[in-house]
Parts: C-alpha cells; structure tokens; sequence
C-alpha cells in the first residue's frame, strides 16, 4: 500500500545523520521530484517530506545540477541546503558556491559534501 502522507497534525522534515544511519531509498524521477518511500522532497518556507502532488509542481521538482547543486526546477534557483552551513537541519537558500548545498545521489542515499558526506 502507498503512504498517504504523515499522520494527521504531523509533518515530516529532511534531517542530515551520517551515511551509515541514513534511510535508503532516496530517487530522482525524471519530472524532478526527489523521492523516499513513494512521498516528495517539498520546498516552501521550510524542507517537508509530503505526499506527491501534481498541484506542488513548483515546489516538488528540482534538478541536480553537475556541480551538486539540488535546486528547484524554474527561475527561483534556490538550493537544497545544511542549514548555517553544517546542519543537521535542512533549507533552501539562494544557490552560491557553499559545500552545504552540494548533494549526490547515489545507492538510494542523498548525500551532502558538508561535514564528510551527511546523508538525509
């Protein structure tokens, strides 16, 4: 069965934890959302995990840019990022050149260049 989103009255925030704690599970669908557990990274006034929802477009697709860059897919260029520069929350900024707002993915694990690769 797919999740329906968080229990009611709960939201679900991104956290950075070391790799070996970090969930699996993490993918880019080529509309740009990022996805764990069939729900979506969702940028607004604060990084949720939410329910998919093709009416949250602008705010559920990115694009991982070469240089780690994960921002929002649009005009907006605001990244993905460890908030203050080390975390363990999570934000979005105006995209610079900060190692905070440099991500991969890979084998299911979003992983930060910040503090030696912090997963989400």
């Amino acid at each position: 069965h797919k999740p329906t989103g968080p229990p009611a009255g709960k939201t679900m925030y991104p956290w950075a934890v070391t790799p070996a704690s970090a969930s699996s599970g993490w993918s880019m669908g080529s509309d740009g959302t990022v996805k764990i557990n069939e729900m979506c990274l969702t940028a607004g006034q604060t990084v949720e995990v939410t329910t998919c929802d093709a009416t949250k477009a602008v705010n559920q697709h990115f694009t991982l840019e070469s240089n780690g860059n994960l921002h929002l897919t649009g005009g907006s260029k605001q990244c993905f990022a460890l908030l203050g520069g080390s975390g363990p929350a999570l934000t979005m900024f105006g995209c610079n050149t900060g190692k905070n707002e440099e991500y991969t993915l890979k084998g299911g694990k979003l992983c930060s260049a910040t503090l030696g690769g912090q997963a989400v």
